[in-house]
């Protein structure tokens, strides 16, 4: 596959190997990001921390919900963020596609943060006013 590949126009063997060394140190980022990433879930789990965080707020059990919920989105708001500075400022700077300066990541960051914030509340809000039950807006979702 690596000779039909060259003979595509204006692709030489050294643009071929970078590209594939790319997606290569792509996907392994990915594989590892992605077993932490299960690893920490399976940890708040075996070690019963949704739980412990439900106990705390045991009198009301949708604030429980709530909560766990939270913390689940921002271990996984964690774990993407520090994904995504290795795909785009080490990977990509590695080869030598990367024009982001660390300002702009953290600000963009910033304001992915604050859209989904909003829009899973905005949909809840809609679910309401056309009288959906929230629990078939989660599924949706």
């Amino acid at each position: 596959t690596d000779l039909v590949l060259l003979d595509i126009k204006g692709t030489n063997e050294e643009n071929y190997k970078k590209w594939r060394n790319y997606k290569r140190d792509g996907v392994i980022s990915s594989i590892i990001f992605s077993s932490i990433q299960f690893v920490i879930i399976v940890l708040l789990l075996g070690l019963d921390v949704y739980s412990l965080v439900g106990n705390i707020v045991k009198n009301n059990p949708y604030n429980a919900t709530l909560v766990t919920i939270g913390l689940y989105l921002f271990v996984d708001f964690v774990i993407s963020t520090i994904q995504s500075y290795v795909n785009i400022m080490v990977i990509e700077e590695k080869y030598g596609f990367n024009n982001t300066k660390l300002s702009l990541f953290i600000k963009d960051r910033i304001k992915s943060l604050i859209i989904s914030s909003f829009v899973p509340s905005s949909i809840n809000k809609t679910a309401s006013s056309i009288k959906v039950p929230s629990a078939s807006v989660l599924a949706i979702v």
